[in-house]
């Protein structure tokens, strides 16, 4: 129902390039709704997961492919691999049928495993987005962000290895924040 060449025009005309894709023609893609995490501060959590079939998926890309010469997608899923084996599905799909995107998703630290990592690359993806939020364990505890430092080592690590990009999101104003939280998420990723 939404009038694409409108939006096309619109997406060219007004917002005028993307972070990852530039000017060129991308389109904003919703495989899932609800997240199994729990943070306190996202209502994410709060739906009950739905997800698309890894087939409706593939079907929907190339229907944007096929009848708007789309290339460039944005997985914009709270996080696109939180089910690992529908995630890992979608990838060996888009390598299979050899579909020649290039895309962007939202990652979860704690999933990051190399498999994944060597799918997502082979299938087109450019950049990972994981929301870190903050270094501090205590308020990782409080809003239920369980992440090591570790985890997010190997994370980037192997986001690089494997062509793409990462990208860490980080939030302010936590209840009990204080400048020395601060310090520590600044000092670790720097």
């Amino acid at each position: 129902l939404l009038p694409m060449k409108e939006f096309f025009r619109l997406q060219r005309e007004k917002l005028g390039w993307h972070w990852e894709f530039g000017r060129n023609r991308y389109m904003w893609m919703g495989t899932s709704k609800g997240c199994v995490k729990h943070c306190t501060y996202c209502s994410s959590g709060t739906l009950q997961p739905f997800y698309k079939s890894p087939r409706q998926v593939i079907d929907e890309i190339k229907h944007y492919i096929d009848t708007y010469q789309v290339r460039h997608f944005d997985f914009i899923d709270s996080e696109f691999t939180v089910n690992v084996k529908r995630a890992k599905e979608i990838c060996r799909l888009l390598i299979e049928e050899q579909l020649n995107i290039t895309w962007v998703a939202h990652n979860i630290i704690e999933l990051v495993d190399e498999e994944m990592m060597r799918l997502m690359g082979e299938a087109g993806c450019i950049k990972l987005k994981y929301g870190l939020e903050t270094a501090d364990p205590d308020i990782q505890k409080r809003i239920l962000k369980p992440w090591t430092m570790t985890q997010a080592k190997k994370a980037f690590a192997l986001t690089k290895k494997y062509g793409m990009q990462a990208q860490a999101n980080f939030m302010v104003g936590f209840l009990g924040e204080t400048r020395h939280s601060l310090k520590l998420t600044h000092r670790a990723f720097r």
